[in-house]
């Protein structure tokens, strides 16, 4: 037989247990924003990608902004609904621009947002 002294603190952890899974289900879904940061390798300079990258993004409704880099790559953050920053990981990772051979793709700094941290999408310098 338990004493009431092992009672009270079954009790109680039965209520910090019930309170943190509350706090983690509640913040994983007030958290519905999703960023990520990609680097595409391959010929994607000179070759329109950007632009074609801003009209896939404000098509999938992502914010963010994408970039030429001195050596060679395209980089950028993209955020939005999870779907549809998975629809733009794969147009990233397979079509980009029609005159572009897409190497590989890296995505990396994957984080859960409450809001969008960018207002747009935009071409960046």
């Amino acid at each position: 037989m338990l004493t009431n002294h092992q009672l009270t603190n079954i009790f109680f952890g039965l209520i910090i247990y019930s309170s943190l899974s509350f706090l983690f289900i509640y913040n994983r879904s007030t958290m519905s924003i999703l960023s990520v940061n990609f680097k595409v390798y391959g010929i994607v300079q000179g070759v329109f990608f950007r632009k074609y990258t801003l009209n896939q993004a404000k098509m999938l409704e992502l914010k963010g902004w994408v970039r030429n880099e001195y050596d060679g790559t395209v980089v950028g953050i993209m955020q939005g609904q999870p779907n549809k920053i998975e629809m733009m990981k794969k147009w990233l990772s397979t079509e980009g621009s029609p005159h572009s051979r897409i190497d590989y793709c890296e995505f990396t700094q994957e984080k859960w947002l409450t809001e969008p941290e960018f207002q747009t999408f935009e071409i960046t310098r």
